[in-house]
């Protein structure tokens, strides 16, 4: 199967590694020392990270008519995948691809626009765990990749996030 290639790799707490497997629609996880072995099926992701405490936290591509195609799910040690956000119809409310999650539970993901000379902009947008959302840094009207304060700061590309040591 043809498809674009998934960039979603995190190495767990206990030392296994999950990874994303677009063209088989899985999730796999390979223990130390152990095969791969699927770990979430029927999945179509391009992102995914693991929080400290084992968490995998994941965006999804499903069919949604009349919205984004992208949701956010959560699966826990021992758990079932749980879908956090739904497909929305405003990507503002959750961009999909490239995300990060810092120690309070904040999701960090990008939402593009076009600025008035047809370039595009990207908006680093925070949704709290209660589901707020804002921008966090971003859609500057400045020269492009240009840093600053959160609202003239500016960015055009992004293609994968994380969280620091420090969240």
């Amino acid at each position: 199967a043809l498809a674009p290639p998934g960039n979603g790799i995190d190495v767990a707490p206990d030392g296994s590694v999950c990874f994303t497997d677009i063209a088989r629609r899985t999730i796999w996880t390979v223990e130390p020392g152990g095969e791969p072995a699927p770990l979430v099926r029927g999945t179509w992701t391009h992102a995914l990270t693991i929080a400290d405490d084992g968490t995998l936290f994941y965006e999804r591509e499903e069919d949604a008519p009349g919205a984004a195609p992208c949701s956010f799910w959560r699966l826990r040690p021992g758990g079932e995948p749980d879908r956090l956000i739904p497909p929305q119809h405003d990507r503002r409310q959750f961009g999909g691809a490239a995300f990060a999650i810092d120690d309070a539970g904040n999701v960090y993901y990008p939402h593009a626009e076009r600025n008035a000379d047809n370039e595009w902009r990207v908006c680093l947008m925070r949704r709290t765990p209660e589901g707020d959302v804002g921008p966090f840094t971003g859609m500057g009207d400045g020269p492009l990749f240009t840093d600053g304060p959160p609202a003239e700061a500016t960015i055009r590309i992004v293609t994968a996030m994380a969280a620091g040591p420090d969240g």
